[in-house]
């Protein structure tokens, strides 16, 4: 894993709300990334996918449900895969609202 700034942590922000519309990830994930930490965002395709321009890593998880209450399901097992592979003992699990809080819990309690 590549550091950034004097080894600053990695930080996986994920969500589910619609990347490229949700202004306050943008702005969370802009003062992280210019503070120094090394950012990756992770959403899903549900709102749309219109491509996103940022200084730091954006990745889509694919849901293939069609109403919202099995998308939410299938996000939160999709995601919590998705952080195992990814995060490691310096990474900040970082959930950016209340739908994906329990796959980012169940990483950082273990």
């Amino acid at each position: 894993m590549e550091r950034r700034n004097n080894g600053s942590k990695k930080v996986l922000t994920s969500a589910f709300s619609n990347l490229y519309t949700d202004q306050r990830i943008e702005k969370v994930c802009k003062t992280l990334h210019e503070k120094g930490y090394e950012i990756e965002l992770i959403g899903n395709n549900w709102g749309g996918e219109e491509k996103i321009s940022r200084p730091y890593p954006v990745s889509r998880i694919p849901i293939i449900s069609k109403t919202l209450k099995t998308a939410y399901f299938e996000f939160n097992w999709k995601l919590y895969k998705e952080l195992k592979k990814k995060a490691d003992e310096n990474t900040i699990l970082h959930a950016n609202d209340l739908d994906v809080l329990l796959p980012n819990y169940l990483l950082a309690k273990n």
